[in-house]
């Protein structure tokens, strides 16, 4: 085996926050709007800047025809940049100004991540891609803007304004973004971004709709401190930097590993075979959507040569096989308990 080819789709652990905020905001050019334009940025800025914001948001995406739904309820506090971003019934991340932790209930596992601004080359922490509170959010979103137009609209009954900005990100996708906000009180109503990218055959889309937003709220003083459940492990990721090495080109890395049959599987003894590697995580809701496509690939391509191998990472014998079972899967899945073989791909967020 000669080459390794890995699929970089953001999962809610680790690297969901990454692969957002490497879209939208690395290295980017300043862009200048029309006067309407600057004027209702600068107006919800004036109505953020500086405080303390909590909202609920029923957060949708659209990728390779699988549409998901989430709800979100986040509190941010502007001023620090911390936050407390509840997703869904599942998992949680809290940012306590020095990491970001990420607690999953499904597994009741959490990771902390060291997250310093001033030492970070990602600028604009999360909540800012959730919902613009400044105009230069906006800005930064493209690395070249082609268009950026507004117009008096009604939403759901509220006179909005409707800003649509079209261009260029950092990655050169087209992208488009739309913003509805309240004419009335300059609160944003709505946030859609969609990109195109050679990797997906139609536009990625995302949505954040509004279902209720608080200024200054009363919460508790503690809320942007994290506390692990009773129970909770930590997950440990690989040491060293969030770097991704590439291993393309190089030797795939051998393992032996036991599949749920009690099989030992080494990767050497499938030389000459085309080998799909996937490493995921029940508890990692980007995986089991993941694993939908794998098993329709394992139907289409298992008489043809290609074999899959899904290696699961430190979790219990008992949850994977009894996920397996409850979605009928019939794939291979391997148990990589000890994390050796994630270590030795430089796996640093699933699904990979």
């Amino acid at each position: 085996m000669k080459k390794v080819h890995t699929r970089k789709r953001g999962c809610k652990m680790k690297k969901i926050f990454i692969l957002f905020l490497l879209l939208f905001s690395l290295i980017f050019s300043q862009s200048s709007f029309s006067p309407e334009v600057e004027e209702v940025l600068n107006k919800i800025e004036s109505v953020f800047k500086g405080k303390t914001v909590e909202t609920q948001i029923e957060f949708t995406t659209k990728i390779m025809g699988m549409t998901t739904q989430v709800n979100l309820n986040i509190i941010t506090d502007l001023k620090t940049e911390k936050f407390y971003m509840e997703i869904g019934e599942m998992s949680k991340m809290v940012y306590d100004g020095e990491y970001i932790w990420s607690y999953n209930k499904m597994g009741n596992t959490y990771f902390k991540m060291p997250y310093k601004k001033e030492e970070n080359k990602i600028k604009e922490m999360p909540y800012s891609i959730i919902l613009p509170t400044k105009k230069e959010e906006i800005t930064k979103m493209f690395n070249r803007v082609e268009s950026a137009t507004i117009e008096n609209v009604e939403f759901e009954g509220k006179k909005s304004y409707l800003i649509k900005v079209k261009g260029k990100d950092v990655l050169n996708n087209e992208s488009n973004i739309s913003l509805w906000v309240s004419s009335e009180n300059y609160l944003p109503l709505q946030f859609n971004i969609s990109f195109s990218a050679k990797e997906f055959p139609e536009p990625m889309v995302m949505n954040y709709k509004v279902k209720s937003l608080k200024l200054d709220p009363q919460v508790p003083k503690d809320i942007f401190v994290f506390k692990p459940p009773q129970g909770a492990k930590e997950f440990t990721f690989p040491t060293g930097t969030l770097k991704t090495e590439s291993l393309e080109g190089k030797k795939a890395p051998d393992f032996t590993l036991t599949s749920l049959k009690g099989e030992k599987i080494s990767l050497s003894s499938l030389k000459g075979k085309v080998v799909i590697i996937d490493f995921w995580a029940s508890w990692c809701p980007p995986c089991r959507e993941e694993l939908k496509i794998i098993q329709k690939l394992n139907d289409e391509y298992k008489n043809k040569g290609v074999i899959i191998l899904c290696i699961n990472s430190n979790e219990d014998r008992e949850k994977v096989e009894e996920f397996i079972d409850e979605n009928n899967y019939n794939f291979t899945v391997l148990l990589d308990t000890d994390g050796k073989v994630s270590d030795n791909y430089k796996v640093v967020s699933i699904p990979r």
